[in-house]
């Protein structure tokens, strides 16, 4: 699976961009090699999960939140809460050794069943690691789906929705959501 995936990026990134791929959403930079295995310092990617909690209030934490892993949901129930909901992808990973210092860049990729891509970043700085350390990161994609949504007339596309996490230029891991 990780081979065919690694396949398909190359693919996309040797074909030229057309109108699909928005500016702030083409999240592929040419001659950077995404099929790369993440083993920077000996991490190893354990999962990489979509869900959903309720509505947090400002300031609230999805950690503090109770969450709920999701695999299949139907259209109109995604459209319907994204007022009410918020939907994440959780990641979690150990390091092998330990280190003083370490950032992460982070890109997390939704690709429509169309093609299409939604792109959100983020970054971070993990100090004073030990050995199996396990760390974990929520990413909040409310604001992808909703930015799909608006792009395609109110409805969600029926058919699987991938989401690629890549830290540091490098595949981490892949989760899907069937919206029926």
């Amino acid at each position: 699976m990780k081979k065919w995936l690694s396949l398909l990026l190359v693919l996309c990134l040797l074909m030229p961009i057309t109108a699909v791929f928005a500016e702030p959403d083409q999240p592929f930079v040419s001659g950077v090699s995404y099929g790369d295995k993440f083993d920077e310092y000996g991490a190893v990617p354990s999962m990489l999960n979509f869900g959903s909690a309720p509505k947090l209030s400002p300031g609230e934490s999805l950690y503090d939140a109770k969450t709920k892993k999701i695999t299949k949901l139907k259209a109109s129930t995604l459209a319907d809460s994204l007022e009410k909901s918020t939907y994440y992808c959780y990641a979690k990973w150990q390091f092998a050794h330990g280190f003083d210092d370490y950032n992460i860049d982070a890109m997390l990729v939704m690709t429509t069943p169309a093609g299409d891509y939604y792109a959100m970043y983020d970054s971070w700085d993990i100090t004073e690691c030990t050995n199996k350390t396990i760390c974990s990161w929520f990413f909040d994609v409310t604001d992808l789906l909703q930015r799909c949504l608006d792009d395609n007339s109110g409805t969600f596309a029926t058919g699987t929705y991938s989401f690629s996490m890549f830290f540091n230029d490098m595949v981490f891991r892949v989760t899907k959501l069937t919206v029926k």
